[in-house]
């Protein structure tokens, strides 16, 4: 599971046991570049992800290293359309599909913390 500290401008990660609904204790995933608070985020297919900041868009490989640098502004991004095979990025200017050739996003997975007892 990922979650943005964006006060200490940083990304977490922490494993979440969807079974037990037990979450694990957060660690450090990437620290951001002062100035560049989180916003949007997605996975994709590789694992890696997807961090919408201010004025760029950041792909991060599983071990949290930047692997792919895109200069564009917005505030959320998603994977869409056939085979979830396009990036979209919503910004001031309204919503834009920015080319990621060889890169699929991963289907949402939500998850219900409300079992019955």
């Amino acid at each position: 599971m990922f979650f943005a500290d964006a006060r200490a401008s940083r990304i977490m990660a922490c494993d979440y046991d969807a079974e037990a609904g037990g979450v694990g204790a957060p660690e450090v995933f990437a620290q951001l570049e002062a100035g560049r608070g989180p916003r949007g985020a997605a996975l994709d297919l590789d694992g890696c992800l997807w961090s919408a900041q201010a004025g760029q868009l950041l792909r991060y490989a599983p071990d949290g290293k930047v692997v792919q640098r895109i200069a564009h502004d917005c505030t959320s991004i998603a994977f869409g359309g056939a085979g979830l095979t396009q990036l979209a990025a919503v910004g001031a200017g309204g919503l834009f599909t920015v080319p990621v050739p060889g890169v699929a996003g991963q289907a949402d997975s939500p998850f219900d913390d409300l079992r019955p007892q």
